[in-house]
Order: C-alpha cells, then sequence, then structure tokens
C-alpha cells in the first residue's frame, strides 16, 4: 500500500510539473496575445517584414468544408480589431491562466493529502509492529 502511495504522489508531481510548464508557456503567449491586440509595442510587427506566419490561412486541407470557389482571404494579425473583441480575448486569457493556477493548487492539494496518508499509513504500521 505503501507503494501505491508512492506511485500516487510521483504522478502527483509529474502531473504537477507538466501544468506548471503549461502555465509558464500560456503565461507566455498570453503576454504576446496582449502585445499583438492591444498594439502596446507600436512599431514591432512593420509592413516589411511581415511572414506568411503572420496571417491566418484557411486553406482547403485545414477547413475541409470550404469550397476551393470560396476562398477566406488573409487576415493580417495587426489587423485594427474592434476593443470588445480585444477585451473578451484577454478575457478569456485571463480566465484560462486563473484556472490553471487553481488546477496546480488542487494538485498540491492532492499531495499533501497522500503524504499525510502515508505518514498516517507509516505510523499504523509501526504501531501494529509493536
Amino acid at each position: 500500500m505503501l507503494r501505491e502511495i508512492k506511485d500516487i504522489l510521483d504522478e502527483l508531481s509529474i502531473i504537477t510539473l507538466t501544468k506548471t510548464q503549461g502555465l509558464n508557456t500560456a503565461i507566455a503567449f498570453s503576454e504576446h496575445v496582449q502585445l499583438l491586440l492591444t498594439d502596446s509595442n507600436p512599431g514591432a510587427f512593420s509592413m516589411d517584414d511581415r511572414s506568411e506566419t503572420r496571417y491566418l490561412l484557411l486553406s482547403e486541407s485545414r477547413m475541409p468544408h470550404i469550397s476551393v470557389g470560396r476562398a477566406v482571404p488573409n487576415v493580417p494579425f495587426h489587423a485594427p480589431r474592434p476593443p470588445e473583441d480585444v477585451t473578451l480575448t484577454l478575457t478569456a486569457c485571463q480566465i484560462h491562466l486563473k484556472n490553471i493556477q487553481d488546477q496546480i493548487l488542487e494538485l498540491r492539494a492532492l499531495k499533501e493529502a497522500a503524504e499525510d496518508v502515508s505518514l498516517s499509513l507509516k505510523d499504523l504500521l509501526t504501531l501494529k509492529q509493536q
């Protein structure tokens, strides 16, 4: 039973590490999204240095339900966006970050509970041997 608890603790540690790395990635991504949407860094992307990766490309291979005859135009990332779209996107980023943080806190609480069970089981085994 102690081995099973140790396995659970190891798994919780791995999941926590993965979620923490995901949180760091999501934070960096949301900062980039905020820069792109709010234009708080003017001149970062000029018309001369734009590349195809900065455009939303909808191809038939990615969107099979769109026919070739009904092509969707490229939408540049630096195009002006309505303020409500920017607000909704940034709010969604914040909610997503908060959800990840809550999941990490829950994983840490589960790890503490498993550690408490492990200590209680060790104490019980010690009492049994006496």
